[in-house]
């Protein structure tokens, strides 16, 4: 692995990333959503606008929320929400190949000096779907997406690490 200190922007889109596909921080990103409506209630229709809210503002709302939790003695917050609401490390180790579940995925750059490339992903998610800029009704539907992994990062939370590929 070869570490590299990223961008602040780069992290907090990683970050997000891991939060929004772990099952436990669902019912958190379900309070935000309401106390974003709540706090700006001339938008509560406007899902776009929302959601773009919560991309922005999640990490440390999160954070906050759960430090709020912890100050309890009788807390349940399990343990993979605590170390995720205190953030990543800036330091991410990279790899040009990683093995998950049985399969080898490689980097787009490790792939064009190997015989057997394997950088392709494809993944269906809820996406919104917009029809122009002025949409204030978006649709949110099964999307299907494409592309090749640039990077694979171990996003480092302290006491484990996600992979993410890029």
């Amino acid at each position: 692995a070869t570490i590299i200190t990223v961008d602040r922007k780069q992290l907090d889109m990683a970050h997000l990333c891991v939060c929004t596909n772990t099952e436990d921080a669902i019912p958190y990103f379900k309070e935000h959503m309401e106390f974003l409506k709540l706090s700006f209630p001339r938008f509560k229709k406007n899902k776009k606008w929302l959601k773009d809210k919560q991309n922005l503002t999640f990490a440390g709302w999160f954070k906050e929320r759960v430090a709020n939790e912890m100050r309890f003695a009788d807390n349940d917050v399990p343990e993979t929400i605590r170390w995720l609401a205190g953030g990543p490390k800036k330091e991410v180790p990279t790899f040009g190949g990683y093995h998950v579940n049985g399969v080898d995925f490689n980097t787009l750059e490790r792939d064009k000096v190997r015989s057997v490339q394997n950088s392709g992903v494809f993944l269906v998610t809820d996406a919104m779907q917009v029809a122009s800029a002025r949409d204030k009704n978006p649709k949110i539907d099964d999307m299907d997406f494409y592309g090749r992994i640039q990077q694979i990062w171990e996003v480092d939370y302290y006491k484990f690490r996600i992979p993410v590929f890029m």
